[in-house]
C-alpha cells in the first residue's frame, strides 16, 4: 500500500468510531479498541498509547487529508468523502471522551478543520468518489427554512 492508501484506510477506520469505542495507534494504521479479557488500562499502558496519541495522529491524519485536498483538489476528490464520513466518527469520540475538556476541546478543533471544507462544497455542488467508486453529488436543499442543509444524492 501506498501513501494515499494508508491515509485512506486511516480515514475510513476513523468513520468506523462508535460512542465508548476507543482507538489504538501502535503502528502505521489506526484501529478500533477490541474488547479482551486484558483490561483496557493494561494494553494501552503495554503499548505506549494513550488518549494524547491518538489525538495527535488523527490531527496529522486529518491535516495531511487537508492538505493533499488543496494540492489538488479534482484527483483527490475521495478525501472529501472519507474527510466527511471521518467526522462522524469523531462526534462519536467526542461524546466518548465527553467528561475531558481538553480531549473534547482538541476534538471540536478537528471536526472545525473538517467543517472548513464543507461550505466550498456545497457553494461549488461537488462529485465526490465514495469509498465503493460511486459518483455523488453534494446537493444543497434551501427549501428549509433557509438553512442550507444539505444531502448526498446519487447520480
Amino acid at each position: 500500500m501506498n501513501a494515499d492508501d494508508e491515509l485512506v484506510v486511516n480515514l475510513i477506520v476513523i468513520s468506523k468510531v462508535q460512542i465508548n469505542t476507543k482507538l489504538y495507534t501502535s503502528g502505521i494504521y489506526l484501529n478500533l479498541e477490541q474488547p479482551s479479557y486484558i483490561p483496557e488500562s493494561v494494553r494501552r499502558w503495554i503499548r505506549q498509547d494513550s488518549r494524547d496519541e491518538t489525538i495527535k495522529k488523527i490531527n496529522r491524519i486529518v491535516m495531511r487529508a487537508l492538505e493533499e485536498l488543496k494540492r489538488d483538489p479534482e484527483k483527490n476528490n475521495s478525501y472529501v468523502f472519507h474527510l466527511l464520513e471521518a467526522k462522524k466518527g469523531l462526534l462519536n469520540l467526542r461524546e466518548t471522551y465527553s467528561n475531558c475538556i481538553q480531549t473534547v476541546a482538541r476534538i471540536d478543533t478537528l471536526i472545525s478543520k473538517i467543517s472548513s471544507i464543507e461550505p466550498e462544497i456545497e457553494t461549488k455542488g461537488i462529485t465526490i468518489e465514495t469509498a465503493t467508486g460511486h459518483l455523488e453529488e453534494k446537493n444543497v436543499d434551501n427549501s428549509d427554512s433557509g438553512s442550507g442543509s444539505s444531502s448526498f444524492g446519487s447520480t
